[in-house]
């Protein structure tokens, strides 16, 4: 029986510690798809998993290789004592230099482009050289490997400029959770949706939904300035939803009242997947303003729950959403301010609700995306 590492000693923030321990999860639910795995856990995806792994099969780093040289020599010298076939590092760059055959998965949005909007919220050019360096650094560590694993054709794109176009890239598309794709299921067609298309503002008030944890690449700042435009220009009754932590909470309540519009937004706090259906159901258009990103969720999820999506028109938000989201130009407010209303008025909908479902295709399960990995896993061991 063949022996493979799982790498996860960098997964320790949000999505990353949740595609491991799931991906863990259906390794363990499946026998190990007939492989010997054994298991390098940061801090974070060990605290979930590590009751359902012999001793012997984990290894955790208590430091990311990301920050220590020490740890990178561990794990190092873990893995050659294994004798692994081959090397599957979930979020790259691994930092470690590995001699067996190494597939290495590449979703960090730095990495492969930051887009010049995104880099301009780190501050002064200081900052920004900082970060620009960073990615040097890491684009360094991310060619250490044989093959790599990306989620969208955009990604491969990016990623191809920096490994080569030689580079054997896999590109598998990300789950959608199961209670998005159980909604979508019980609503694949476009009956009862056509009613809602109006090219009238509603007088109802208009609930959107910012479903985003702050990060500065968010662009959640910005929102209460469009707030206040959408409320000059229209006199709509608006309720803006945010979902981020209370210490940036009291931030954008700050600038909010400032502009004189702080009872036209709340805030529900962070949210659990359990939550996100019935929070989405709750609004009438969700908006994903991110300058930055490899995957957003929330932009299938919109599709799956037939939400109007609105988000900047980026080449990362083009190559996932396609013809469903209503997009607006980076800085400039008056694109911002209409796209936000043409999803209020529902425009061209139904042609969006199509192309969303089409767009949905791609997505299934996370037993669907681990059975894809592993079959990438499979030819290269043949």
């Amino acid at each position: 029986m063949k022996k493979i590492i799982l790498n996860c000693t960098t997964n320790n923030t949000g999505g990353a510690i949740q595609n491991a321990v799931n991906f863990i999860n259906e390794i363990i639910n499946n026998d190990g798809f007939g492989f010997d795995w054994y298991f390098f856990l940061s801090p974070e995806v060990a605290v979930q998993v590590k009751v359902l792994i012999p001793d012997e099969k984990f290894f955790i780093s208590n430091k990311s290789p990301a920050q220590s040289f020490v740890w990178r020599k561990k794990i190092y010298d873990k893995a050659n004592e294994i004798e692994p076939d081959l090397i599957y590092t979930s979020a790259g760059p691994a930092y470690v230099n590995f001699k067996q055959t190494h597939i290495m998965g590449c979703s960090n949005p730095y990495i492969l482009g930051a887009t010049k909007e995104s880099l301009r919220k780190h501050g002064g050019l200081v900052k920004r050289l900082i970060r620009r360096v960073h990615t040097i650094y890491q684009r360094h560590y991310i060619r250490k490997a044989k093959c790599w694993i990306v989620q969208t054709e955009e990604s491969k794109r990016q990623l191809k400029k920096i490994v080569g176009k030689r580079g054997n890239i896999f590109i598998v598309y990300n789950a959608i959770s199961a209670m998005f794709f159980e909604a979508q299921q019980a609503n694949k067609t476009t009956e009862g949706f056509y009613s809602d298309v109006s090219n009238e503002l509603s007088t109802k008030q208009i609930k959107i939904l910012v479903p985003s944890a702050w990060y500065a690449h968010k662009d959640l700042e910005t929102v209460p300035s469009i707030i206040k435009m959408l409320i000059q220009r229209f006199q709509l009754e608006l309720k803006v939803t945010f979902t981020i932590d209370t210490l940036h909470w009291n931030n954008i309540k700050e600038m909010a009242t400032q502009l004189g519009v702080e009872k036209y937004i709340c805030n529900y706090g962070p949210f659990s997947r359990k939550e996100a259906v019935h929070l989405y159901l709750e609004h009438d258009v969700i908006l994903q303003p991110s300058l930055l990103e490899v995957f957003s969720t929330s932009y299938i999820e919109s599709m799956a729950v037939k939400k109007p999506l609105v988000v900047p028109f980026l080449p990362f938000s083009k190559d996932i959403c396609g013809e469903y989201a209503y997009y607006y130009v980076c800085n400039d407010y008056n694109t911002y301010v209409n796209s936000i209303i043409s999803a209020i008025k529902r425009e061209d909908f139904t042609k969006k609700i199509i192309s969303g479902n089409n767009i949905l295709q791609k997505y299934g399960t996370q037993q669907k995306r681990t059975e894809n990995m592993i079959s990438i896993i499979k030819s290269l061991l043949a």
